[in-house]
């Protein structure tokens, strides 16, 4: 704030008023909340990205560190929750419902590919039918041509013409070998 106040152009306008544009409100409400109190809620994973970009903006380091501390918990959930032995307990529609929600986060899509063929495999879900309905929510689209590479070299995918069209398909869309963006995009 400092540094928007002492601009040449605020200190002699005469206002008292500074706008910052391209801010959200929730995000700068969080921001002042941590000037303040020293602490802010960020539980809220849908406005950590607006909060990490006011932080940086306004030059709050602490709250910066926060923010990316809560960013990178979120990225482990789901990296924590496969590795429970619960994970293997989610019924059929638990999972579906986990690894189709536009708001889970992971570093890889390959986790989340993994994941199901661990649950699949456990629960004897490998017929095409059924593995092509768990894979379904898998962004095979957001994998690097090597990853993919290695998704259709799984001994289940290879038995599964249903997810080998699938894996296929992502594949040939592949141009270029630049990975896609997080998982935490919407579906295209």
């Amino acid at each position: 704030m400092r540094v928007h106040l002492k601009q040449q152009n605020f200190a002699d306008s005469g206002t008292r008023e500074l706008v910052i544009s391209d801010l959200s409100a929730v995000a700068f409400e969080v921001a002042l909340e941590f000037v303040y109190k020293g602490k802010a809620m960020l539980k809220d994973d849908t406005r950590l990205q607006s909060v990490l970009e006011a932080a940086s903006r306004l030059e709050i380091a602490p709250l910066l560190e926060a923010v990316s501390a809560a960013i990178q918990h979120r990225l482990t959930r789901f990296e924590a929750l496969v590795e429970n032995p619960s994970f293997l307990g989610l019924s059929r529609e638990r999972l579906l419902a986990l690894v189709s929600d536009d708001e889970l986060s992971v570093k890889s899509e390959r986790i989340v590919f993994e994941a199901v063929l661990q649950w699949a495999r456990h629960h004897g879900a490998t017929s095409d039918g059924q593995l092509a309905e768990l894979l379904a929510p898998v962004r095979f689209g957001f994998m690097p041509r090597e990853q993919l590479q290695y998704v259709l070299s799984e001994p289940l995918v290879k038995a599964s013409p249903m997810v080998l069209i699938d894996v296929a398909s992502a594949l040939a869309d592949k141009h270029d070998a630049t990975p896609q963006m997080a998982r935490s995009s919407p579906h295209a």
